[in-house]
């Protein structure tokens, strides 16, 4: 990825809008693939030991969470040569907690794999209570990967907005935001009947923070005037 240090900073945050972009629908379609899906004793039972649509479900979702760990491989990368000439130690912060996220993400859709293999057995008289304990595990990896990746955007945004890379109101409100996400998980984790209050306002707020910080890099890049000045 040397390359990417070569390149002028307005093409490279352009490059990087453009992976966040790719990512939302990876993202979102991996969500929505699972979202709806029945693994109770009841919803197994009624599928009569018919788990193919289980097995391809969850390979599905395995495949699509192995091109959000690229993509995040990517963003870490583009974003370290950035950021880096704001603040190294702080760009190497981020870059350390991304790859974190990405690993977080390879952890996913192992636990993917286990769940298509389960069903694919299909044999064990409590198998409801296997594919929960997995679920189980696969929830505090995603909430867990979230709150890391979410603590990286919030020091990727400070370093934004030091830079005025790019508008001072967006990269303030992407703070404020990503560690909005950091606090709302933390409640989800600790306090019970969390979830149902904070999780809708985080995936929002995080949610326009971060199609604003695409749309700005794609249509607009970033400002080099702090760039330039870095160098004279």
């Amino acid at each position: 990825m040397t390359w990417l240090k070569t390149l002028e900073p307005r093409t490279l945050a352009r490059l990087i809008g453009l992976v966040f972009l790719l990512s939302i629908p990876v993202g979102g379609y991996s969500l929505a693939l699972t979202e709806g899906v029945d693994i109770s004793a009841e919803g197994l039972l009624a599928l009569g030991g018919e788990f193919r649509g289980l097995v391809s479900t969850y390979h599905a979702a395995a495949a699509l969470d192995g091109v959000m760990m690229l993509l995040t491989l990517l963003i870490a990368a583009g974003l370290f040569c950035l950021l880096s000439p704001v603040n190294r130690r702080l760009a190497y912060a981020v870059t350390v907690l991304k790859l974190a996220d990405a690993g977080g993400k390879a952890l996913t859709a192992a636990l993917s794999m286990r769940l298509a293999g389960l069903f694919d057995a299909g044999i064990a008289a409590d198998l409801w209570l296997a594919a929960e304990r997995i679920l189980d595990q696969a929830w505090y990896v995603f909430h867990y990967g979230l709150a890391i990746s979410s603590l990286g955007s919030a020091i990727m945004f400070f370093l934004l907005f030091r830079s005025r890379y790019i508008p001072r109101l967006l990269a303030g409100y992407g703070v404020l935001a990503s560690l909005g996400v950091v606090v709302s998980i933390a409640a989800m984790v600790l306090v019970d009947g969390a979830g149902a209050i904070v999780y809708p306002w985080y995936v929002i707020a995080n949610g326009v923070a971060f199609i604003g910080l695409t749309g700005w890099f794609l249509v607009v890049g970033v400002s080099t005037d702090w760039w330039q000045a870095s160098r004279t």
